[in-house]
């Protein structure tokens, strides 16, 4: 009985290490940024679901944003599974830190890996700061996987001279064959199966991570440039329906921009609760300043500063106003995909706002008719008091609508009541944006 027992429990032994591996492969052959981070966070969350016994990542980069580097380097770290790395090419800043992450490096014939000095948008050296800092996590995650962190700190700064590896200067990058004699790279392989191979894993099943679509899709809004043409949409949109009340269009623009804006920085966890509650107070705020309190005061400005407090901070990584946690590549990507929008918004409103008032485009589109031979004025580059005068209401006001004085048009708005077309009406308050009137 003993014996069975026995046989039975060797058995079971010899049947689970039989069992095949399974190996999750996914390539990272983009610059590294918010789109890579969640993608490389997608695929380990997966790898782990699958129960996968390694994870080999293809990788081609010049590198990217540090922030996010430094976020699929610690996913990496923490994996809990062998992960290697085939550099089909470059391993450049950015990703040199990736590739050092891994429990081993293997390097396409012609590949590199190195040249990781910490730049700005147009290639320059950052203060040694930013420098120190990269020299400081390059160098522990090298040691971590038993690699030389002398070396390490060299690919960052060029002060840092190795043995006879590189002069003063001189930041070093690997060939594949420098990097296999320094202890960088285990090979130099020309496929994944190459790596399977010297991992003793090319028997096991191969899982080929792909995002889904709403993933890309998520992904796709997360990119700068796209960004950035949501922010302009979101201002925008406020603007032209503050010019032109009643028109739908342009506000139902703003909030659909929003939504695309916010929802996929909510669900990476970079867009808090709070910070899109703050959107909201700034865009009331902006509403009581234009169409309850008359001026341009308190409540105006400071619905303008949480607008695009809340556009900034939904863009890194904060935890409420500490952003010690948040590198500068993306806070400052963040001010700048964020500042260049408001800026652009404030040049196409006065471009377009001239080019569609001259045509009553929003007009057609709220059914409102105005006078052919009248000028309507843009509320946002007139500065001439319409105060106390009198003049005429164009379209009924529901309590907004057009009015004229003096052969001009306006954007006026009730004191509440209903004001027909053709009434005459006076002017009792006015502001930057708007006139207020009775009927008389």
């Amino acid at each position: 009985m003993k014996k069975i027992i026995l046989l039975l429990f060797v058995s079971l032994f010899i049947t689970e290490a039989m069992a095949q591996k399974k190996v999750m492969v996914f390539k990272l052959m983009d610059e590294i940024s918010p789109k890579t981070w969640r993608y490389t966070q997608k695929a380990f969350q997966s790898a782990r679901e699958q129960k996968v016994s390694a994870v080999v990542m293809e990788l081609n980069t010049y590198g990217g944003l540090l922030d996010d580097a430094d976020s699929i380097r610690s996913t990496i770290l923490n994996a809990g599974m062998p992960v290697y790395v085939y550099i089909n090419n470059n391993a450049a800043s950015a990703g040199a830190l990736i590739s050092l992450a891994c429990d081993s490096i293997y390097i396409h014939p012609g590949g590199t890996i190195g040249a990781a000095s910490v730049v700005n948008q147009n290639g320059e050296l950052l203060p040694d700061k930013y420098q120190s800092y990269m020299r400081g996590i390059m160098r522990s995650t090298a040691t971590q996987n038993h690699r030389r962190g002398d070396i390490a700190e060299a690919m960052v700064d060029g002060n840092v001279v190795v043995d006879s590896i590189n002069k003063k200067g001189q930041v070093i990058t690997f060939t594949a064959e420098e990097a296999i004699k320094y202890g960088y790279c285990e090979a130099k392989v020309n496929s994944i199966s190459e790596v399977l191979q010297r991992t003793q894993l090319s028997d096991a099943e191969l899982i080929y991570y792909e995002p889904s679509a709403l993933d890309k899709f998520i992904g796709l809004l997360k990119a700068p440039m796209l960004s950035g043409i949501l922010i302009l949409l979101i201002l925008g949109g406020i603007y032209f329906e503050f010019q032109h009340p009643g028109a739908m269009f342009p506000i139902g623009v703003s909030l659909i921009a929003a939504m695309l804006y916010f929802a996929p920085n909510y669900m990476d966890g970079l867009a808090a609760n709070w910070e899109i509650v703050l959107f909201f107070i700034g865009l009331v705020l902006l509403i009581l300043e234009i169409f309850v309190i008359p001026g341009v005061g308190v409540a105006g400005i400071t619905g303008i500063i949480l607008l695009i407090s809340s556009l900034v901070l939904a863009l890194v990584k904060n935890d409420y106003f500490n952003f010690d946690a948040v590198g500068n590549g993306s806070l400052n990507l963040a001010l700048k995909i964020v500042s260049i929008s408001f800026i652009s918004t404030i040049v196409l409103a006065i471009v377009l706002s001239r080019f569609m008032v001259s045509r009553n485009f929003f007009e057609r589109i709220a059914h409102t008719q105005t006078l052919a031979d009248s000028k309507l004025v843009n509320s946002m580059l007139h500065r001439e008091s319409v105060l106390n005068l009198k003049g005429v209401a164009i379209t009924d006001l529901k309590p907004q609508g057009k009015i004229e004085i003096n052969g001009i048009l306006y954007n006026a708005v009730s004191s509440g009541e209903f004001i027909d077309a053709q009434s005459i009406i006076e002017v009792y308050k006015e502001n930057s944006m708007m006139v207020w009137v009775k009927k008389i």
